[in-house]
């Protein structure tokens, strides 16, 4: 592994995401305890992905650290392109037990630790609880309600005047970290949907899956803005934010964010 004195760079790579918009602030503070300069590089999907196989494919890699989602660290570890870190985190006694233990076994193989866990989020439904009750409409505890509370919602805005409204609205933007987070995360599972069968071949055409994916196109076409196909967490947020919107959902932090920017929650 590459060594880094004062006076050197470390270059890093990071999705261009608000949770890692301190990064810059972060970085200087480090520069002033270790001299080592940091270059840090915050990039939008779907290149923030071909920066991360460039980073892993190349003999001379741009970047020297990378934040990189577990399937694809865990893709290049396989192919011998990642080295463990076991022995550095024994050398330096640098302590795990702040990390959940799903998040380190996300990001271990063969009982060794390809990284370290510097995000572990989940999805939860963010919701306009003002409009919820005004218009008496019961927080949706399935999918099916979900879809009839987004059509509930949204009708019962649009009576009101606010033409411009739409139920819901979700990552409908083709690609790793767009609409694949979305599906693959809530939907697929929650139609018992695994990513692999039990001989390890894929398990994307079946039945369950078809469902899911069919309920998740049904719920942008009735209740999402019309231009769902092109949105990502960032648009997604910037509409909710604005008050297009009477639902998203998305990792728990994107609502901490709506809180402190006093946006409706």
């Amino acid at each position: 592994m590459q060594s880094f004195s004062p006076g050197t760079t470390v270059r890093v790579l990071q999705e261009d995401w608000i949770p890692f918009h301190n990064l810059h602030r972060t970085a200087q503070r480090f520069t002033g305890l270790t001299g080592i300069n940091v270059e840090v590089t915050l990039s939008h999907i779907p290149e923030f992905w071909t920066l991360i196989e460039h980073a892993f494919n190349e003999d001379d890699p741009p970047f020297d650290l990378v934040g990189c989602d577990e399937l694809l660290l865990l893709q290049y570890a396989r192919t011998g392109r990642v080295e463990p870190l076991d022995s550095y985190v024994k050398a330096e006694q640098y302590p795990l037990d702040d990390f959940e233990s799903a998040a380190l076994e996300a990001i271990s193989l063969n009982g060794n630790l390809y990284g370290i866990p510097y995000c572990d989020v989940s999805n939860v439904l963010i919701f306009r609880r003002d409009l919820f009750e005004r218009y008496h409409i019961p927080v949706p505890q399935t999918m099916d309600e979900l879809t009839e509370a987004a059509l509930a919602v949204q009708a019962a805005v649009r009576a009101d005047g606010q033409e411009d409204f739409y139920g819901i609205t979700l990552r409908g933007a083709p690609s790793c970290g767009l609409n694949f987070w979305t599906v693959g995360s809530t939907w697929a599972p929650s139609w018992g949907v695994r990513w692999y069968d039990n001989q390890g071949q894929p398990a994307f055409n079946t039945p369950d899956h078809r469902a899911a994916l069919q309920h998740y196109v049904d719920l942008l076409q009735r209740a999402g803005p019309p231009e769902s196909a092109t949105m990502g967490v960032e648009e997604c947020m910037v509409t909710y934010r604005a008050g297009r919107a009477a639902m998203v959902i998305e990792p728990a932090n994107e609502a901490s964010i709506v809180y402190d920017m006093g946006g409706p929650i």
